[in-house]
């Protein structure tokens, strides 16, 4: 994914690594009832614009990870459903990598800050 980043200049990677064992556990069991099966952010990252109002960066880097072959298992863009401007919001898209899930997050620099 650095490298993807790298390919988009306005765009940073943030990469907090795999989501602990007791984090994944509580939120399978406060989101999931238990079903381990249900998550889908265990490894996960995101992308950053480094200028304000950058949507323009956020879909050059989406572009690019369609084109990495993984396939897309979910995507929700929560940029549509903003009514009166952002609150928060985020694209997210989550990928099958090697037979685990992966969640890559676009945001614009303004919404991370917040974040």
């Amino acid at each position: 994914m650095e490298g993807i980043a790298e390919e988009v200049p306005g765009v940073k990677i943030i990469n907090p690594g795999v989501k602990s064992f007791a984090r994944a556990k509580a939120k399978i069991n406060a989101d999931y009832l238990g079903d381990y099966n249900k998550i889908k952010d265990v490894a996960r990252a995101a992308f950053v614009t480094t200028k304000d109002n950058d949507f323009k960066s956020i879909l050059k880097i989406y572009k690019k990870c369609k084109e990495t072959g993984f396939a897309t298992v979910q995507t929700k863009n929560s940029f549509r459903q903003i009514p009166n401007g952002p609150n928060y919001a985020d694209l997210k898209v989550i990928k099958m990598v090697n037979g685990v899930y992966a969640e890559i997050q676009f945001m614009i620099k303004e919404i991370h800050v917040v974040k």
